[in-house]
């Protein structure tokens, strides 16, 4: 499948750490990453956000949208909406929806390699 990454202003990266932004998983114990990456940025890098471009419910493919402050993401299907590091916004979508996944990633010499792993979706 497809993996997106996702390059990050700075007003994202702000974003991300903004207690009124009220998010279904915030800590993402309900979603498909690697446990190092259950953080606000969900990334090795806060700059960058590699995802699968895909929500869990129904697999709907997510589009960039650019026109909200704290929205980044959004899918089709049942209109969830997500922030910069994939968490889905509460109140969007579909209860049993999960934040985007992430797969295993590391960055090394300048180059962004990504480890076979397989989400759940």
């Amino acid at each position: 499948g497809h993996v997106w990454v996702y390059h990050r202003t700075t007003a994202d990266i702000q974003s991300l750490n903004d207690p009124s932004l009220m998010l279904l998983d915030t800590h993402s114990n309900n979603s498909d990453q690697p446990e190092a990456m259950k953080t606000n940025h969900r990334s090795i890098d806060p700059q960058y956000f590699v995802f699968i471009p895909r929500e869990n419910k129904r697999s709907c493919q997510v589009s960039l949208l650019k026109s909200d402050d704290k929205v980044r993401f959004t899918e089709p299907c049942y209109g969830a909406k997500y922030d910069a590091a994939g968490r889905i916004i509460k109140d969007s979508g579909h209860m049993e929806q999960q934040n985007l996944a992430v797969p295993d990633h590391k960055v090394e010499d300048g180059v962004l390699n990504i480890g076979i792993w397989m989400p759940k979706i």
